[in-house]
């Protein structure tokens, strides 16, 4: 409802002016609770499909935190931590924190909700009044989204919006230390852009700060994060040592692989270097078989199988590389091209050959 005009005051905007932000006229670092992952006063999405390992990776990430430890050779802050678990039995909770190291004696506390209400606002409103009594918090962690917003419809783009305001508007009004991050489901359908996979409407990638991304490519778990603030992570490898723990298994520790691209630029190099090697063998194979391990180029295009073009190539770099000798004259019938195979320099240039070959492949691309 609004006031009458009369006792309206003037609307203005509040202007400030650049560099406003700066201490002794040098920028002031943007703090983190995770470094250049998630900012303080910040609101974040962890998302992947079902039994991806969310809540494992989210109770990973609590114990770093705690300790003051790396979390995927990122800088945290040390500090206490809130864990909503909505999804797993506290006896596994505990039984993983313990698996991880957490020592409730020396780490800072970690605090574990097990039940909500039926509504967003209730949550929120009992996130504000225990964060007030914890001024030590600086993460907290709500497992799942879902299960505390009570969105009706996630690919409603409202009511989303408003579930997710709470949340962000109840850390930039009282608690602009504490991050917030939530897990999510992804959709089942696979997305060139893995963020554009978090399921239900846009509004719920938009209204984040940092969006992490849990995914599989060819059999493998790969983790992905984009940010507003802060240093996105490109697709990579997210390896695992898992141990069995009072008779389940749990993850004692997670760290970073290779890149998806280099994973896929690793796997095109192995396709071209088994076919060049295989090219490579079946010359040797047929050189061997001849008397003084020689023969007539025309006759070992003739003899060796494969596509003819593939076949000069090949030739053409066992030449280059001693492995084979060429003597006589193309198309001279009375002198025509000959090849002999110099096994001594066969071992050391094979790595030759297929580098050559694979340089040559990615030029072509």
């Amino acid at each position: 409802m609004h006031r009458q005009k009369e006792t309206d005051a003037p609307l203005k905007f509040n202007v400030v002016q650049p560099y406003s932000t700066f201490t002794n006229g040098k920028p002031t670092p943007i703090p983190f609770i995770i470094d250049g992952l998630l900012v303080e006063g910040g609101f974040s999405v962890l998302a992947g499909p079902p039994k991806m390992g969310k809540s494992q990776l989210t109770r990973y990430e609590a114990v770093a935190v705690s300790r003051g430890l790396p979390f995927l050779g990122r800088a945290t802050k040390q500090s206490e931590v809130v864990l909503i678990n909505l999804e797993d039995a506290p006896q596994h909770v505990d039984n993983c924190l313990s698996a991880l190291g957490w020592d409730g004696a020396n780490d800072a506390r970690i605090h574990v909700v097990n039940q909500v209400y039926s509504n967003v606002e209730d949550n929120v409103a009992c996130l504000g009044d225990l964060l007030s009594g914890l001024p030590d918090v600086g993460l907290v962690i709500i497992d799942t989204l879902p299960k505390f917003t009570h969105i009706r419809d996630v690919n409603e783009y409202m009511e989303t919006i408003k579930a997710t305001q709470n949340i962000t508007q109840l850390l930039r009004e009282r608690f602009p230390h504490v991050h917030v991050q939530a897990t999510a489901h992804t959709k089942k359908t696979k997305t060139d852009d893995v963020h554009e996979g978090i399921l239900g409407s846009t509004a719920l990638r938009g209204q984040t700060d940092c969006n992490i991304v849990l995914h599989k490519d060819d059999g493998d778990r790969y983790i992905a994060a984009e940010t507003r603030i802060g240093r996105s992570l490109s697709s990579t490898l997210l390896l695992s040592d898992v141990e069995e723990y009072e008779g389940v298994d749990v993850v004692t520790s997670y760290s970073l692989g290779d890149t998806l691209d280099e994973r896929r630029e690793q796997m095109k190099a192995n396709v071209v270097r088994k076919n060049h090697t295989g090219m490579i063998d079946r010359i040797v194979e047929h050189m061997r078989s001849q008397p003084n391990l020689t023969d007539l180029r025309a006759d070992v295009l003739a003899a060796v199988k494969g596509q003819n073009q593939k076949k000069i190539k090949t030739l053409e770099s066992m030449i280059s590389n001693g492995v084979l000798i060429e003597s006589g004259v193309k198309g001279s019938p009375t002198n025509p091209q000959t090849l002999r195979l110099d096994e001594s320099k066969l071992f050391l240039a094979r790595d030759f050959m297929v580098y050559d070959e694979l340089q040559q492949s990615e030029v072509a691309q």
